[in-house]
């Protein structure tokens, strides 16, 4: 895809990446058929994805479909601070990763996960709270990046946001690590 910026592009590499890419995930027993590059068949099917067909699986997809499935569940769950696009808006793109994983990993739990870590940092600093409400919109995004304004409180954020993961996935601390150091204020 042509028209993602670098932050965006960035996030969806990590992402494919922590989801180990085109390898089939058979971990599901529940699932239509295995995941692909994080992509499930039950996502899949709830995205309007160009030129992808109703009813395709995952493993049928190609590498190069895989963003544009990515910018599409990204559409749609952050659509009120501008979909996919949003990432291009946070100022750091180790954080706009570590975002973006959270929120495809957790959906609408994962949203609430980046409030939570945004609402650490501002009770720290004496600022009020977001709302905590799964929506990734305006108020969400202008919060995370005062909060990573500077680089002491982009640290704390990222190591909020890491406890708030660790909490929900026991059983994925490297990937939350990998993200962390992204996430970090040397890192870029």
């Amino acid at each position: 895809m042509r028209d993602l910026g670098p932050n965006e592009r960035f996030a969806y590499r990590e992402i494919n990446a922590a989801e180990g890419g085109g390898v089939p995930d058979y971990s599901d027993p529940e699932a239509a058929g295995p995941a692909v590059a994080g992509i499930t068949a039950g996502t899949l099917s709830s995205l309007d994805v160009p030129g992808v067909p109703p009813g395709t699986m995952p493993e049928d997809l190609q590498p190069w479909q895989w963003p544009q499935a990515y910018r599409s569940y990204f559409d749609s769950n952050l659509g009120k601070a501008g979909g996919g696009g949003t990432f291009e808006n946070i100022g750091h793109p180790g954080v706009a990763a570590f975002a973006a994983d959270t929120s495809f990993r957790g959906g609408p739990a994962g949203i609430r996960m980046i409030q939570q870590a945004v609402n650490k940092v501002r009770k720290d600093q004496g600022l009020p709270t977001i709302g905590e409400d799964d929506i990734f919109g305006p108020e969400t995004l202008g919060a995370v990046n005062q909060v990573i304004a500077a680089p002491e409180d982009q640290r704390a954020f990222a190591e909020a946001l890491k406890k708030f993961r660790d909490r929900q996935y026991s059983d994925e601390t490297w990937r939350t690590d990998h993200f962390l150091k992204l996430a970090s204020p040397d890192a870029y």
